[in-house]
């Protein structure tokens, strides 16, 4: 899951709360609010991309 530290629409105690529940989920946290792909590009793609490669 990728949530922003400052959305105010999902807040990051929902992403958390998930997260916490979900088997083999990963949070990354971002510092922006809910338009991520916005607000963030770069962060928000590099996440995608290690997700998408990764091992795990």
């Amino acid at each position: 899951m990728i949530n922003g530290r400052h959305d105010r629409v999902v807040p990051l105690s929902n992403a958390e709360f998930l997260d916490a529940r979900l088997p083999n989920s990963r949070l990354v946290a971002v510092d922006s609010g809910h338009f991520i792909w916005e607000e963030a590009p770069d962060q928000y793609a590099a996440t995608i991309v290690e997700a998408i490669t990764s091992k795990d």
